[in-house]
Formats: structure tokens, sequence, C-alpha cells
């Protein structure tokens, strides 16, 4: 993993002020904790391969994003093409993340 990107991320983490509490989610991490002791890990793992896949997508478009100061649309490329772009960066982030399969398969907190 890139260390520019987990530097980030925990210094956003850290900098960030403490956020009211969200029940449900609270209840739901308190289970996660009690039945995989590595859930931090893996969760600040997941944050980190969206992250990259995030900043690849962003990276990817860049070029593209060059401004017509007549217009507002980005000059000489197509809406479509752009979405397409950040299409293949969403699934390539959710391959991305099948493949790392930290919760053995289920994605439903639940099944804990």
């Amino acid at each position: 993993m890139d260390q520019t990107i987990i530097d980030r991320v925990l210094g956003q983490l850290l900098r960030h002020p403490e956020p009211l509490r969200d029940l449900a989610l609270d209840r739901a991490l308190q289970r996660l904790l009690a039945a995989r002791s590595d859930a931090p890990y893996l969760l600040l793992q997941r944050v980190l391969a969206l992250e990259a896949a995030a900043a690849g997508a962003t990276a990817s478009l860049a070029p593209h994003r060059e401004v017509d100061p007549a217009s507002t649309r980005p000059a000489g490329r197509s809406f479509v093409r752009d979405a397409a772009v950040v299409g293949v960066g969403v699934a390539g982030a959710g391959l991305l993340l099948g493949g790392l399969d930290v919760f053995d398969g289920s994605d439903d907190i639940g099944d804990l």
C-alpha cells in the first residue's frame, strides 16, 4: 500500500473531531469487535483500498478535466467517456475489495 495514502488517511482520522455516535453503527462495531479481534486492521485495510482506488480514478480523470474558458464542459471530452472512466474505477475498487475477502465472503454484519 502506498505510504502517502496511509499517512493521509491516518492524518484525516486524527484531525477529525469526534463525531456524534450513531447507535446502530456503534452496536454493529461492538459485535464486529467481539467476533473479530483484528476488525480495526481489516476496516482500515478496506478504507485504504477504497482510497487507493479513488486516487487512481481521480488520477485517470485528471488529464480529461481541462476546462474550456468559454464553456463549463471539459474541453474535448464527453460526459459519457468521463462517466465510463469513473465506472471502471468503481468496478476496479469492487474487484479489489472482493479480492481482499476479509470477512470470508459475508458482507452482512448480521451474520456475526
